[in-house]
């Protein structure tokens, strides 16, 4: 059975998703595990995004807004789990944004699939948790 905490290209997956979300990673690498079966859901209403262009857009927005602000970021993983036999993995991970207007939690739950050798994401939940 694979080791899924050192599977480089299970991890190298994970990452461009980490990368262009919040750091300064090409848009367009997301294409290469994502396709227009890709979902995507968020804490509001009609963040409910279908398709690898969708959330590229929304990934684009969110980076726009937070262009000017400085911010930390501190990542905990809270599970690393391979599940379906190996044929799937869940990755859950919070992240701790410190910046100078506010502080906030973003929990992220990301499901990658193994087809034909190859790592994709056909879903992630991002949300913040309410202070209650």
């Amino acid at each position: 059975m694979r080791d899924f905490h050192s599977d480089k290209e299970l991890m190298a997956t994970y990452e461009c998703l980490i990368e262009v979300a919040l750091f300064d990673r090409s848009f367009e690498d997301l294409r290469k595990y994502m396709d227009g079966s890709a979902l995507c859901y968020g804490t509001a209403l009609h963040e409910k995004l279908s398709g690898v262009s969708a959330i590229i857009s929304m990934f684009k927005k969110q980076r726009s807004d937070m262009q000017n602000n400085e911010m930390k970021i501190t990542r905990n993983l809270v599970l690393n789990k391979s599940i379906a036999q190996g044929n799937a993995h869940l990755i859950v991970e919070e992240f701790n944004f410190d910046t100078v207007e506010v502080d906030f939690i973003l929990r992220l739950s990301t499901i990658l699939e193994l087809v034909n050798g190859k790592w994709s994401i056909p879903h992630f939940h991002a949300s913040t948790p309410d202070a209650n």
